[in-house]
């Protein structure tokens, strides 16, 4: 799960999730408007499992939903994605880096795939990081393999 799989602290996280759901009922169109108000008539209760879940276990791709929950889970899934992100890219951006060459294609912080590639001046030519769709973390990757093969292999 990457080093951000420790325990969340929800606090003040679940008030500011109710904040979110009630301006998404406000501002957003249709289908999600409905969504965030299921959400927030559940209560903080829920609410919470809904952010430790996807703390856990919504990056990886294991326990996929049945094909009828899908759709409820990706929308769910979506909220805790909004709501998680920026304290993701806090508590990754507090870690040190990796000390080894890293030829991971998850994040090594949160576990999540990478959002794209970026190269650097380094060495001979340029050195190849990811940045993590998540947490926004980057890490070191060798310039010759593709991300998305050594994901089907690993």
């Amino acid at each position: 799960n990457g080093e951000l799989g420790a325990e969340l602290h929800l606090g003040a996280a679940l008030d500011a999730f109710g904040k979110l759901l009630t301006v998404v009922e406000e501002q957003a169109p249709g289908v999600l408007a409905d969504e965030a108000r299921s959400l927030r008539t559940k209560g903080a209760a829920r609410q919470g499992e809904i952010l430790q879940e996807f703390w856990k276990t919504g990056l990886t791709e294991h326990d996929l939903p049945k094909a009828e929950d899908a759709e409820l889970k990706g929308r769910t899934d979506f909220f805790a994605r909004v709501m998680l992100q920026p304290y993701a890219e806090f508590v990754t951006g507090a870690m040190l880096p990796p000390v080894t060459l890293m030829t991971v294609c998850r994040c090594p912080g949160c576990n999540a795939l990478p959002l794209l590639g970026v190269l650097r001046p380094g060495g001979d030519g340029g050195k190849r990081f990811l940045l993590c769709s998540f947490c926004s973390r980057e890490w070191e990757f060798r310039r010759i393999l593709c991300a998305k093969c050594v994901a089907r292999v690993a």
